[in-house]
Protein backbone atom coordinates (compact mmCIF):
# COMPACT_ATOMS: atom_id res chain seq x y z
CA UNK A 1 0.00 0.00 0.00
CA UNK A 2 2.86 2.36 0.85
CA UNK A 3 4.40 1.68 -2.54
CA UNK A 4 1.09 2.45 -4.25
CA UNK A 5 0.79 5.75 -2.40
CA UNK A 6 4.40 6.58 -3.26
CA UNK A 7 3.80 5.84 -6.92
CA UNK A 8 0.61 7.96 -6.84
CA UNK A 9 2.53 10.84 -5.29
CA UNK A 10 4.96 10.73 -8.16
CA UNK A 11 2.02 10.98 -10.52
CA UNK A 12 2.41 7.45 -11.92
CA UNK A 13 -0.71 5.63 -12.96
CA UNK A 14 -1.70 3.07 -10.38
CA UNK A 15 -1.62 0.27 -13.01
CA UNK A 16 2.03 1.06 -13.82
CA UNK A 17 2.93 0.91 -10.11
CA UNK A 18 1.27 -2.42 -9.72
CA UNK A 19 3.08 -3.67 -12.84
CA UNK A 20 6.43 -2.62 -11.42
CA UNK A 21 5.72 -4.46 -8.17
CA UNK A 22 4.65 -7.62 -9.99
CA UNK A 23 7.73 -7.48 -12.21
CA UNK A 24 9.96 -7.15 -9.15
CA UNK A 25 8.30 -10.18 -7.55
CA UNK A 26 8.77 -12.23 -10.75
CA UNK A 27 12.43 -11.29 -10.99
CA UNK A 28 13.01 -12.02 -7.30
CA UNK A 29 10.99 -15.19 -6.78
CA UNK A 30 11.13 -16.47 -10.36
CA UNK A 31 14.94 -16.58 -10.27
CA UNK A 32 14.85 -18.55 -7.04
CA UNK A 33 12.31 -20.94 -8.54
CA UNK A 34 14.46 -21.55 -11.62
CA UNK A 35 17.50 -22.23 -9.46
CA UNK A 36 15.53 -24.59 -7.25
CA UNK A 37 14.13 -26.37 -10.32
CA UNK A 38 17.59 -26.70 -11.85
CA UNK A 39 18.94 -28.13 -8.62
CA UNK A 40 16.07 -30.61 -8.49
CA UNK A 41 16.77 -31.73 -12.07
CA UNK A 42 20.45 -32.30 -11.30
CA UNK A 43 19.61 -34.17 -8.12
CA UNK A 44 17.21 -36.39 -10.06
CA UNK A 45 19.91 -37.12 -12.66
CA UNK A 46 22.37 -38.08 -9.94
CA UNK A 47 19.74 -40.24 -8.25
CA UNK A 48 18.98 -42.06 -11.50
CA UNK A 49 22.69 -42.69 -12.13
CA UNK A 50 23.10 -44.10 -8.66
CA UNK A 51 20.02 -46.28 -9.10
CA UNK A 52 21.23 -47.86 -12.35
CA UNK A 53 21.46 -51.63 -11.97
CA UNK A 54 25.08 -52.86 -11.70
CA UNK A 55 26.58 -54.77 -14.60
CA UNK A 56 26.35 -58.53 -14.32
CA UNK A 57 29.59 -59.70 -12.69
CA UNK A 58 31.60 -62.48 -14.35
CA UNK A 59 32.36 -65.80 -12.66
CA UNK A 60 36.00 -66.25 -13.59
CA UNK A 61 37.44 -69.66 -12.69
CA UNK A 62 40.92 -71.13 -13.20
CA UNK A 63 41.47 -74.90 -13.19
CA UNK A 64 44.72 -74.67 -11.24
CA UNK A 65 44.99 -78.41 -10.69
CA UNK A 66 44.46 -79.41 -14.30
CA UNK A 67 47.65 -78.53 -16.17
CA UNK A 68 47.18 -79.55 -19.81
CA UNK A 69 50.12 -81.08 -21.68
CA UNK A 70 49.78 -81.07 -25.45
CA UNK A 71 51.18 -80.21 -28.83
CA UNK A 72 50.54 -76.77 -30.34
CA UNK A 73 51.84 -74.75 -33.30
CA UNK A 74 52.79 -71.13 -33.92
CA UNK A 75 51.06 -69.98 -37.12
CA UNK A 76 52.72 -67.75 -39.71
CA UNK A 77 50.65 -64.80 -38.44
CA UNK A 78 51.89 -65.34 -34.88
CA UNK A 79 48.93 -67.06 -33.21
CA UNK A 80 49.19 -70.26 -31.18
CA UNK A 81 46.93 -72.94 -32.63
CA UNK A 82 46.19 -76.61 -31.88
CA UNK A 83 46.42 -77.82 -35.50
CA UNK A 84 48.09 -76.63 -38.68
CA UNK A 85 46.96 -76.58 -42.30
CA UNK A 86 48.94 -78.23 -45.13
CA UNK A 87 49.39 -74.81 -46.76
CA UNK A 88 51.34 -73.45 -43.78
CA UNK A 89 55.06 -72.84 -43.95
CA UNK A 90 57.53 -75.39 -42.69
CA UNK A 91 58.23 -73.19 -39.66
CA UNK A 92 54.53 -73.10 -38.78
CA UNK A 93 54.41 -76.91 -38.96
CA UNK A 94 57.04 -77.21 -36.23
CA UNK A 95 55.27 -78.65 -33.16
CA UNK A 96 55.78 -77.27 -29.66
CA UNK A 97 55.05 -79.22 -26.52
CA UNK A 98 53.01 -76.95 -24.24
CA UNK A 99 51.80 -76.60 -20.67
CA UNK A 100 48.43 -74.85 -20.45
CA UNK A 101 45.77 -73.88 -17.92
CA UNK A 102 42.04 -73.50 -18.56
CA UNK A 103 40.30 -70.25 -17.59
CA UNK A 104 36.50 -70.28 -17.80
CA UNK A 105 33.45 -68.15 -17.09
CA UNK A 106 30.74 -70.67 -16.12
CA UNK A 107 27.10 -69.83 -15.46
CA UNK A 108 25.56 -69.85 -11.99
CA UNK A 109 22.06 -71.29 -11.64
CA UNK A 110 19.55 -68.58 -10.75
CA UNK A 111 22.03 -65.73 -11.19
CA UNK A 112 23.01 -63.51 -14.11
CA UNK A 113 26.66 -63.75 -15.10
CA UNK A 114 28.34 -61.25 -17.41
CA UNK A 115 31.33 -61.49 -19.71
CA UNK A 116 34.81 -61.28 -18.20
CA UNK A 117 36.55 -58.49 -20.11
CA UNK A 118 40.21 -57.52 -20.32
CA UNK A 119 41.45 -60.81 -18.88
CA UNK A 120 45.22 -61.25 -18.96
CA UNK A 121 47.78 -63.60 -17.43
CA UNK A 122 51.28 -63.40 -15.98
CA UNK A 123 53.83 -66.20 -15.60
CA UNK A 124 57.00 -65.80 -13.54
CA UNK A 125 59.75 -67.93 -12.05
CA UNK A 126 61.88 -67.60 -8.94
CA UNK A 127 64.95 -69.81 -8.65
CA UNK A 128 65.36 -71.88 -5.49
CA UNK A 129 68.27 -69.56 -4.63
CA UNK A 130 65.77 -66.69 -4.35
CA UNK A 131 66.94 -65.03 -7.55
CA UNK A 132 64.01 -63.91 -9.75
CA UNK A 133 63.77 -65.40 -13.22
CA UNK A 134 62.03 -64.21 -16.36
CA UNK A 135 58.49 -62.83 -16.37
CA UNK A 136 55.99 -63.28 -19.19
CA UNK A 137 53.29 -60.61 -19.08
CA UNK A 138 50.93 -60.65 -20.74
CA UNK A 139 51.42 -64.29 -21.50
CA UNK A 140 50.13 -65.85 -24.69
CA UNK A 141 46.83 -67.72 -25.06
CA UNK A 142 45.83 -70.53 -27.37
CA UNK A 143 43.88 -69.33 -30.46
CA UNK A 144 44.10 -65.68 -29.39
CA UNK A 145 45.74 -62.80 -31.25
CA UNK A 146 46.51 -60.57 -28.25
CA UNK A 147 47.35 -61.08 -24.58
CA UNK A 148 44.21 -59.41 -23.23
CA UNK A 149 40.86 -60.95 -24.05
CA UNK A 150 37.17 -61.36 -23.22
CA UNK A 151 35.74 -64.62 -21.88
CA UNK A 152 32.01 -64.79 -22.54
CA UNK A 153 29.52 -66.72 -20.45
CA UNK A 154 30.16 -70.51 -20.50
CA UNK A 155 33.32 -70.12 -22.60
CA UNK A 156 36.76 -71.49 -21.74
CA UNK A 157 40.16 -70.15 -22.83
CA UNK A 158 43.61 -71.68 -22.39
CA UNK A 159 46.61 -69.67 -21.24
CA UNK A 160 50.05 -70.92 -22.21
CA UNK A 161 52.30 -71.44 -19.19
CA UNK A 162 55.32 -72.65 -21.16
CA UNK A 163 56.34 -74.27 -24.45
CA UNK A 164 59.28 -76.49 -25.28
CA UNK A 165 61.47 -75.90 -28.33
CA UNK A 166 63.95 -78.71 -28.64
CA UNK A 167 65.23 -79.41 -25.13
CA UNK A 168 64.47 -76.00 -23.62
CA UNK A 169 61.22 -74.94 -21.93
CA UNK A 170 60.27 -71.30 -22.54
CA UNK A 171 57.71 -68.89 -21.21
CA UNK A 172 56.02 -66.75 -23.88
CA UNK A 173 55.09 -63.07 -23.79
CA UNK A 174 52.63 -61.76 -26.38
CA UNK A 175 53.83 -58.25 -27.28
CA UNK A 176 51.26 -57.70 -30.04
CA UNK A 177 49.44 -54.40 -29.63
CA UNK A 178 45.72 -53.79 -30.05
CA UNK A 179 46.30 -52.52 -33.60
CA UNK A 180 47.48 -56.02 -34.60
CA UNK A 181 51.18 -55.20 -34.84
CA UNK A 182 53.49 -56.97 -35.18
CA UNK A 183 51.39 -59.21 -37.46
CA UNK A 184 53.70 -62.24 -37.43
CA UNK A 185 55.63 -64.57 -35.15
CA UNK A 186 57.79 -61.72 -33.79
CA UNK A 187 54.79 -60.88 -31.57
CA UNK A 188 55.87 -63.82 -29.38
CA UNK A 189 58.89 -63.32 -27.14
CA UNK A 190 60.52 -66.43 -25.68
CA UNK A 191 62.42 -66.55 -22.36
CA UNK A 192 64.09 -69.56 -20.80
CA UNK A 193 62.38 -71.37 -17.97
CA UNK A 194 64.66 -72.75 -15.22
CA UNK A 195 66.50 -76.02 -15.81
CA UNK A 196 66.35 -76.97 -12.14
CA UNK A 197 64.26 -76.40 -9.02
CA UNK A 198 62.25 -73.19 -8.98
CA UNK A 199 58.91 -71.71 -8.00
CA UNK A 200 56.45 -71.09 -10.82
CA UNK A 201 53.85 -68.39 -10.18
CA UNK A 202 50.83 -67.98 -12.47
CA UNK A 203 48.43 -65.05 -12.12
CA UNK A 204 45.18 -64.37 -13.98
CA UNK A 205 44.18 -60.70 -13.85
CA UNK A 206 40.76 -59.16 -14.30
CA UNK A 207 39.17 -55.89 -13.17
CA UNK A 208 42.13 -54.89 -11.00
CA UNK A 209 42.23 -58.22 -9.14
CA UNK A 210 44.51 -61.23 -9.55
CA UNK A 211 43.98 -64.94 -8.96
CA UNK A 212 47.39 -66.46 -8.25
CA UNK A 213 48.73 -69.98 -7.86
CA UNK A 214 52.28 -71.09 -7.05
CA UNK A 215 53.82 -74.39 -8.17
CA UNK A 216 57.03 -76.26 -7.44
CA UNK A 217 58.88 -76.57 -10.76
CA UNK A 218 61.48 -79.26 -11.32
CA UNK A 219 62.98 -79.80 -14.77
CA UNK A 220 65.68 -82.36 -13.98
CA UNK A 221 65.10 -84.55 -17.03
CA UNK A 222 65.03 -82.90 -20.43
CA UNK A 223 63.34 -85.91 -22.01
CA UNK A 224 60.09 -85.52 -20.05
CA UNK A 225 57.83 -82.70 -18.92
CA UNK A 226 58.80 -80.85 -15.72
CA UNK A 227 57.35 -82.01 -12.44
CA UNK A 228 54.82 -79.36 -11.48
CA UNK A 229 53.15 -79.55 -8.09
CA UNK A 230 50.85 -76.87 -6.63
CA UNK A 231 52.29 -75.39 -3.44
CA UNK A 232 48.80 -74.85 -2.00
CA UNK A 233 45.98 -75.61 -4.40
CA UNK A 234 43.48 -72.78 -4.67
CA UNK A 235 39.81 -73.19 -5.52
Amino acid sequence: MALLIWHAALGWPTSIGIGVILLSWVLLFGSATVKAYGKTVEENKTLKLNQRPPLDAPNLKVNWGGVIVGQIFLSDDGIWISSVSPASSSAAKLPYLSLRLQVSNPHIDGKKVGAAKDVSARVEFTYNTGIPGWIAAPTAWLNEEVGKLTIDLDYTKELIVAVRTGKQWNMVTNVRRSNGLPPNTTAMEFHDAPWHDATLKVSVMHDGEAKTQEYDWNDIDETIIPRIRPVTLLS
